[in-house]
Order: structure tokens, then C-alpha cells, then sequence
């Protein structure tokens, strides 16, 4: 099987250990132009000893962050006019849940499956892969109106947009629903990755920073009024994270598909 929606990893300082890169290499071409792993200029040169150029996608500056990168690679999906493009973090791991375990399975194959079912709908925002640590629990195949990380696929017609100095993930998660679109989480089809911080490199290595972790929390509390709250956490690799929040009930929309 092949997916259609390109693939993008941003990736800072894993040349040697892009784990999504490698994993994904298992399942489709080398140098195939589906897929880019997307890195800052001081990091081009290291990571061109391992992935072919046809593979690199430059950005235009460095130690911007997370969200700087997830809005350029938003932003340049626009100017190629992709319907739809795939963000996924570098250190990802795929299993899919099968008979109440989860087994090693094509990411590519579950790519598909999802790429199929949001063409046929006209308000999905974004799809996920479900983080495998939550799997056991998950009583249905979907959950909908819920926060994309790590794994998903983005609708490039929405307007909503990655914002530096927050959360990026849950900010950009709300202003999707916001907008009015759907987000909707495959339950079965799943990521790993390493808990944060456990892994050399990334993205996040410039701002872990207590302050800066702080300001970003605060930032995401004030935008939206008070709907999250920060909880301090006692012998973290980080003091404190934002609390899981009952904020996503709100939202009731569901998948309307497209007019025949």
C-alpha cells in the first residue's frame, strides 16, 4: 500500500537516531519525495550524511522551536497545495492493537486506512495515531474532539495556525475545534515514543527551560480563559505540565461527509 498526503518529520539534532525516518523506510521507497525530514541549517550537513537531499527539507533559520517549524512546514504544504500533509514527531515507533495487544504493523497501511476515511468527510480538521501507553483503555475505534500530538494528519484549508510562546499542541488542537472542525483519534492504529526528555536532541532541547516551560503554560491558560491549569510536578525531568482538561467535552461537532 502507498499513502498520498506527503509526510513530514521535524527532526533537530538525530541525524544519527531519526527514529520515525528509518521506521518509515521500512515500508516505502527510499528518497521518495512523499517524505521530508524537515531540519535547521546548522543541522543540514549532518543529517545529509545519512538521508539522501530529496529526503531534507531546510527551513530558514535556527532554535526557533516547535511551533516555528510545525507553521513552516504548514505554510510550504500550502504554497505546493497539498489537500492534506502528515506531522509526525522524530522518535516514533508504530504498533496497531490487535486482539488486546499491541503488535509492530505497517505505519503506512494504518496511514491509508485514515487518509481513506477523512476524504470521505468535509469537516475533519485533523486524525491522530493513538499514543500506545492509553491504548489498553480505549473502549471504541475512535474518539472524537479530542488534542492531536506526535502523529497526525492536518487538513490545509483550515486557517488556525502554530503560535510560538504556548503549548503548540494543545493551543493549535483548540483552535481547530474552535474553528468548528473535527478531530478524530484512531484508537487501534498507535505511536511509542520515549518519554520527554529521555531522548538526546529534538526540537524542544532549546526551551526546556523552568521559565520558559512556565511562560508558555501561563501563555496557553490566558488565550483560553482559564480552561486549562498548570500542575506542578515532584521529581520530573520538567516542573510542571498542563493538567489533563474536561475543555474538549465542549466540543459536540461531528464528521459530516462530503455531498455526493
Amino acid at each position: 500500500m502507498k499513502n498520498k498526503y506527503p509526510i513530514f518529520i521535524p527532526s533537530k539534532n538525530r541525524a544519527s537516531n531519526c527514529i520515525t525516518a528509518n521506521n518509515l523506510f521500512e515500508y516505502i521507497y527510499k528518497y521518495s519525495d512523499i517524505l521530508k525530514i524537515v531540519v535547521e541549517p546548522q543541522d543540514y550537513n549532518s543529517y545529509l550524511k545519512y538521508f539522501d537531499d530529496e529526503n531534507l527539507l531546510q527551513i530558514d533559520k535556527n532554535d526557533m522551536g516547535i511551533a516555528y517549524v510545525r507553521q513552516y512546514i504548514k505554510d510550504y504544504s500550502n504554497k505546493n497545495n497539498y489537500k492534506y500533509h502528515w506531522q509526525m514527531d522524530d522518535d516514533l515507533r508504530f504498533k496497531q492493537r490487535i486482539n488486546g495487544k499491541n503488535v509492530k504493523s505497517s505505519p503506512i497501511d494504518m496511514m491509508v486506512k485514515i487518509e481513506d476515511y477523512i476524504d470521505k468527510y468535509s469537516n475533519i480538521g485533523m486524525a491522530s495515531f493513538r499514543n500506545s501507553v492509553f491504548a489498553f483503555a480505549q473502549k471504541n475505534n475512535m474518539a472524537y474532539n479530542k488534542q492531536m500530538v506526535s502523529c497526525f494528519i492536518l487538513n490545509d484549508i483550515i486557517k488556525s495556525k502554530y503560535r510560538q510562546n504556548t503549548i503548540e499542541d494543545t493551543d493549535y488542537s483548540m483552535q481547530v475545534l474552535t474553528e468548528g472542525y473535527c478531530t478524530v483519534i484512531f484508537n487501534r492504529f498507535l505511536y511509542d515514543n520515549p518519554p520527554q526528555g529521555k531522548n538526546t536532541g529534538g526540537n524542544q532541547t532549546h526551551s526546556l527551560s523552568e521559565n520558559k516551560i512556565t511562560k508558555c503554560q501561563l501563555n496557553l491558560i490566558k488565550e483560553w480563559n482559564d480552561a486549562f491549569v498548570i500542575e506542578m510536578l515532584e521529581g520530573k525531568n520538567v516542573p510542571s505540565r498542563i493538567k489533563p482538561s474536561r475543555v474538549w467535552n465542549k466540543f459536540e461537532q461531528i464528521p459530516l461527509l462530503n455531498e455526493s
